[in-house]
């Protein structure tokens, strides 16, 4: 085969960009070690998908000048060089099938422009040159030429679905790397753990537990080693780790914190958002420094160029409910302002297409209570920005995750839906729990106990109704989400927190008695949102903790007077969260971090400040005995979920319930837990199932 022209179109497929030019294969725009006469077999097999090529054609095209030798060793060898390069095999090709007796197919969809031209049929009496020229006719039709992005790009055609992996859990993080998918799922120990599994089939091998629900957030370019992040609740980011991609023991990635973090494709840099900060470091995470800020808003996502000058950033305005793209070059500067899209809140997810033309973003709605995937197209230099293409819609259920590319470049999703979700009472005298209020997510009861307050599970509204769910009426939502009501002390009133389209969560009042709207309640950082409020006996005040925190300074507890309307946050108390207050107005129990220890402050003595109350892990919630003597919580063992009292007066915690698999065929752990009357425990547990797909891409 003669040397291509220097205008011949790059072939891009899946992650891969082969440029017959200079006869180099990339993917992600790093260099793949590729001889010449393979890199030449497969620009011949690629500039023909779906065709097959026998191998008295292939010689002609690649060893024209030779008449005799060992051509099928020679093709041979090619192909299990192309193989190895694109991590391909025989067995499960992906690229390159073996038609027995026929010759080599190659079977992945092209995404660059030229793709979309009709196909040219061969002649197979051509000289070798005719490859060049079909490669300048493509060049003359679509101008896509290297380094250079052509004026329009075509929309990106979606295929069918197809599933890889269902299971039960609920999916909290998935990436892709060299063959292996790699994602946390929380399961029936109760436990979020990280998984990996092959593309191809095989059993989930378990790679890492026992972190706050642990997530592979980047794989190094030879994929090698997982950068491993972890939920933190108090708005400071917590410090990221470096994990064998094959499993191993964990250690310290530097100076890299939060939940988002990329590997520059030569892997000689890292780059991470901490709160609202682009930082970048060396490939060990150290000498890190700031190169971008975005001021009054917070940074989410972000994916680097696979040619590696350009860091892609996704943040979300949640006074506004938008999300922003923003560009930024290795060398700093300030950041340059790709797209705004409006009604969306919560960016899950960025990833760049091959080329590096185009970004995948995964985003969800409050309004409707949908997630999705919207491709966003760079402009040409001086040109006007594309509108961006809405790729894929699901559920709003738990989390999302990804997008993530395979090496076939179709788009991975994983997502968990939730069928039915189930309300779970405590029977002492049968020692299990059992149904109760199905579609019922949260409730309180009022003082009397003969009325409800509860959030249904399909919608996020709230309702009250008699105790034993009749005569229900709508209080509150949709669009609205809310949680956790609690009815005021003379069961007039109920507080609770809702979720607007646009906005923070944030505290309302309303009354339990005739069709007044809800009010909402001073809310003195809008940037921190106010979580599940607990009343004190005087009927006029709340305590409350923040929740989706930003700002971790003015992150904590806090006492709401409805009165005068101060809000005031209690010394000592910054990073706490799940703030409850008892029913005689003495304590304020609270989290520390994640669920590290439970935290306890005595009213009657604010000049004790907070004290240890028990120094162990234990599940989101917490409940107080109606006589406020003890503290119930909810703690997560390898083999069943157990609801456990301590006394406030000290002691052990001792266990009132417990049951190994509450709801067969629910996923643990519990999304909520209170208590009945009589102190009897109460968990709501959602089935949900977890998919992972690939989503074949195609350019139109």
């Amino acid at each position: 085969m003669a040397a291509a022209s220097p205008s011949s179109p790059i072939v891009s497929f899946g992650l891969y960009e082969l440029d017959p030019a200079r006869w180099e294969l990339r993917r992600e725009g790093m260099l793949i070690k590729l001889q010449q006469q393979p890199c030449q077999l497969l620009y011949l097999l690629s500039s023909y998908p779906q065709e097959v090529i026998g191998r008295e054609e292939i010689r002609r095209n690649i060893w024209p000048d030779e008449v005799s030798g060992e051509f099928g060793a020679r093709i041979n060898y090619c192909i299990a060089q192309i193989r190895d390069a694109l991590g391909d095999s025989a067995e499960n090709p992906r690229f390159i099938k073996t038609v027995r007796g026929k010759g080599y197919c190659f079977v992945a969809p092209r995404l660059d422009a030229s793709a979309v031209v009709a196909p040219v049929h061969r002649q197979k009496w051509a000289l070798p040159l005719v490859l060049v020229g079909v490669a300048m006719l493509l060049t003359s039709v679509v101008l896509f030429r290297r380094g250079r992005q052509p004026s329009t790009l075509p929309s990106i055609g979606v295929g069918a679905a197809i599933t890889l992996l269902v299971t039960r859990g609920e999916i909290l993080g998935l990436i892709y790397a060299h063959g292996y998918l790699y994602y946390t799922a929380a399961g029936l120990a109760g436990r979020e753990t990280l998984f990996r599994v092959a593309e191809g089939g095989g059993s989930p091998q378990p790679l890492l537990s026992g972190l706050n629900e642990p997530e592979a957030l980047a794989v190094s370019p030879d994929g090698s080693t997982l950068a491993i992040g972890q939920t933190q609740y108090t708005g400071v980011p917590s410090p990221d780790w470096l994990l064998p991609a094959s499993g191993g023991k964990l250690k310290p990635f530097g100076e890299v914190c939060g939940g988002a973090v990329a590997w520059s494709p030569d892997g000689h840099s890292v780059a991470f958002l901490k709160q609202n900060m682009l930082m970048l470091a060396d490939g060990q995470g150290k000498h890190a420094h700031a190169l971008a800020k975005f001021p009054r808003v917070d940074a989410e996502a972000l994916a680097w160029s696979p040619h590696g000058r350009t860091l892609a950033v996704a943040t979300q305005n949640l006074v506004a409910a938008s999300v922003d793209i923003w560009l930024e070059t290795t060398a700093g500067g300030p950041p340059r302002h790709l797209v705004t899209l409006q009604d969306q809140s919560s960016p899950w997810g960025l990833t760049w297409l091959p080329g590096g033309h185009r970004l995948l973003l995964g985003t969800g709605n409050r309004s409707t209570s949908m997630k999705s995937v919207t491709a966003v197209t760079l402009p040409p230099q001086g040109g006007k920005p594309a509108a961006p293409q809405v790729l894929w819609t699901g559920s709003n259920y738990g989390e999302s995750s990804g997008p993530a590319l395979d090496d076939q470049g179709r788009l991975l999703i994983g997502d968990a839906e939730a069928s039915a979700t189930s309300l779970l009472r405590w029977q002492p005298a049968h020692h299990r729990f059992t149904r109760s209020l199905p579609g019922v997510r949260e409730l309180d009861y009022s003082p009397d106990h003969t009325q409800i307050a509860y959030v249904r599970a399909a919608d996020g509204s709230l309702w009250i109704a008699r105790a034993d769910g009749s005569q229900a009426r709508a209080i509150a939502g949709p669009p609205e989400q809310t949680m956790l009501p609690r009815w005021s002390p003379d069961g007039t009133r109920l507080a609770f927190s809702a979720l607007p389209p646009k906005g923070n969560w944030r505290l309302y009042v309303a009354a339990t008695r005739g069709q007044a709207k809800p009010e909402p309640l001073p809310s003195p950082n809008p940037w921190n949102g106010q979580g599940a409020p607990t009343w004190l006996p005087n009927n006029r005040s709340l305590i409350y903790a923040n929740v989706a925190c930003t700002q971790a300074t003015t992150c904590g507890v806090h006492r709401l007077d409805l009165t005068s309307q101060r809000d005031t946050m209690l010394p000592g108390s910054a990073g706490m969260r799940t703030a409850r207050v008892s029913p005689d107005g003495r304590w304020i129990a609270a989290l520390q971090g994640f669920g590290s220890a439970v935290m306890l402050y005595d009213l009657d003595h604010p000049g004790r400040g907070w004290q240890t109350f028990w120094p162990h892990p234990v599940g989101d919630f917490l409940a107080w005995a109606a006589d406020s003597r003890s503290l119930f919580f909810v703690t997560l063992g390898a083999q069943a979920v157990a609801v456990e009292r301590i006394a406030v007066n000290g002691g052990s915690p001792h266990v009132v319930a417990s049951e190994a698999d509450p709801a067969p065929g629910f996923v643990q752990p519990f999304d909520w837990f209170g208590l009945a009357p009589g102190n009897l425990p109460l968990l709501s547990q959602a089935r949900l199932e977890l998919q992972i797909e690939a989503i074949p891409l195609r350019p139109h």
